[in-house]
Order: structure tokens, then C-alpha cells, then sequence
């Protein structure tokens, strides 16, 4: 075994390969110095074991979610049903909320979509679109009691 300026060479206990004795670090799990490459396969086997518990927990919970809104489904919903009320809740999420301000022409505007709160003047068209994300106002809006 030879030494350099990085350290005398060592064989890893862990995978028995030899490395620089200056890139060892402790494994908590085995309780040993180990080289880099070990590290990084137990980083690699932890993260792996991490998201494939994380996909089923995700998985069980997708199953219990379907099955309880397929109870509350009237008989004969079918794919094209499921469609038509998911078009119709992301319209809803797009169309900003509007809320008259008392002794003004101005309302209280909450963007859908990022759901910032902002003062609304219809007269001037003010602001044109949220201030915060963008969303234009006015092509997606409805007017309360069919002021437009």
C-alpha cells in the first residue's frame, strides 16, 4: 500500500475496494470508516427504500380517495362525466372572485389561480391583470349582479 498527499491507501471494510484514507467517513449504520462508494450506495438504497415507501402510502391513499368518491357517484357516472366536472372545476379555479367594496365603484378581487387578494376598478379597467401572477382580469371575469 502506498501514501500520497492525499492519504495512505486503505482497503473499506464495507466493500473491501481500496481508497485514499482521506475520503473515509463514518457509517453509522455498520459503525465503520468506509470509502465515498459505500456512502454513496447507502444514500442511493435509503433514498430508494424513502420513495418507495413515500409511492405507497401515495398509492393506498389515490385508492381510498377513488373508492370513496365512486360511493358518492350517482348510478350510470361514467369516463365522459368525470371529464366534464373536472373542465368544470378548472374554469371555476381560472375565474377571479369579485366582492363590491361599500361607498365605492371599486371590488375586492381574489385571483383563482394564485389566489392573491387585490382592489378591482371596473371603470378603468385597473389593474388589467393579477398583480401577482398575471392572470388577466377581465377575460375571465363575471361580473356580480350582471354589471359589465
Amino acid at each position: 500500500m502506498g501514501s500520497n498527499d492525499r492519504g495512505t491507501v486503505v482497503v473499506c471494510k464495507g466493500c473491501g475496494q481500496k481508497a485514499y484514507s482521506s475520503e473515509f467517513s463514518m457509517d453509522y449504520e455498520k459503525r465503520l470508516m468506509v470509502c465515498p462508494r459505500c456512502v454513496g450506495a447507502r444514500k442511493v438504497r435509503t433514498e430508494a427504500e424513502r420513495l418507495r415507501t413515500k409511492n405507497k402510502e401515495a398509492d393506498s391513499k389515490k385508492q381510498v380517495e377513488e373508492a370513496a368518491e365512486l360511493r358518492m357517484k350517482p348510478a350510470g357516472w361514467d369516463a365522459e362525466d368525470a371529464l366534464l366536472e373536472r373542465l368544470s372545476k378548472n374554469k371555476e379555479k381560472v375565474r377571479p372572485q369579485l366582492a363590491p367594496i361599500a361607498g365605492s365603484q371599486m371590488y375586492n378581487c381574489t385571483c383563482r389561480k394564485c389566489k392573491y387578494k387585490f382592489k378591482y376598478d371596473p371603470g378603468i379597467d385597473k389593474p388589467k391583470s393579477c398583480p401577482y401572477c398575471a392572470t388577466p382580469v377581465k377575460s375571465s371575469l363575471s361580473m356580480p349582479s350582471g354589471k359589465w
